[in-house]
């Protein structure tokens, strides 16, 4: 159950390097995020496409790209996803990377949908 919303406005600059990372959830979990991108992509910079890495057990991290254009929104999890294993569903760990802008400025709007007490 989402019982609470953060709002985050992030802006990604040259030379700002790409960084993974999964959220602490200091506030008592942090189940979904999305993130919309303000800004045009081509226009405004380029570079700073979104990268969601899973890792696997026993197996070699997989990561997806994905080019979201202005006003578009991704909503993705911010520590854990349920995958199908040979077993039932498991626990696979999710990472949010945005790569490196190589010129311009990316400016996106970050919504965190926690469960909070």
């Amino acid at each position: 159950m989402v019982r609470g919303i953060i709002i985050l406005v992030h802006a990604t600059i040259v030379p700002d390097r790409a960084h993974g990372h999964r959220r602490l959830a200091p506030l008592g979990g942090e189940p979904l995020q999305l993130t919309c991108v303000l800004s045009r992509r081509g226009t405004d910079y380029t570079g700073g496409e979104s990268l969601l890495v899973e890792q696997r057990p026993r197996a070699q991290s997989r990561g997806d790209v994905i080019v979201p254009e202005q006003g578009e929104g991704l909503i993705f999890t911010t520590r854990h996803r349920p995958v199908s294993g040979s077993k039932g569903y498991y626990r696979a760990k999710l990472r949010h990377v945005v790569s490196r802008v190589l010129s311009g400025r990316r400016y996106s709007l970050g919504v965190i949908f926690h469960n909070a007490e």
